[in-house]
């Protein structure tokens, strides 16, 4: 993934194919992006203090900080007024990065959401279990 200067984060080949050559808006927000500018973005990290950071380790020994909110912002976002317009629904948040869901965990214990966790390591019968709980708790309300 890259992240442009505005801290929106994309598919690399995706990216380049949108703002071309010279470079053009970014998708999300408008603003110019050369294609020169942009980063190699690393997934976030959840830091021993609680702070989500994400340090790219540059080849020449230098580092920089990359930090994408945005989707987690909105997700979060969404998830509350789905909760607080319609009581009683429950959410699916899907991700192919089990990082992306250990990261997620924390951000909905912040924002005082009960979730249960499905991933392709857990056995059937704790599977079946993370389900059930989904589907039998009532203050369980993201899977």
């Amino acid at each position: 993934p890259c992240a442009t200067p505005c801290n929106h984060v994309f598919c690399k080949e995706c990216i380049e194919d949108e703002i071309g050559e010279k470079g053009g808006p970014c998708p999300l927000c408008t603003k110019f992006v050369a294609t020169k500018s942009l980063k190699l973005a690393k997934r976030v990290a959840v830091s021993s203090d609680g702070n989500n950071e994400v340090v790219h380790k540059e080849p020449n020994g230098g580092a920089h900080n990359v930090l994408f909110r945005s989707k987690t912002d909105e997700l979060i976002r969404q998830l509350k007024r789905i909760r607080d317009d319609e009581p009683g629904s429950k959410s699916l948040i899907f991700s192919q990065f089990k990082s992306t869901l250990n990261f997620l965990q924390g951000e909905l214990i912040q924002s005082g959401f009960s979730y249960r966790i499905l991933s392709g390591d857990m056995s059937m019968k704790d599977r079946a279990k993370a389900l059930r709980d989904f589907q039998n708790d009532p203050p369980t309300t993201v899977f």
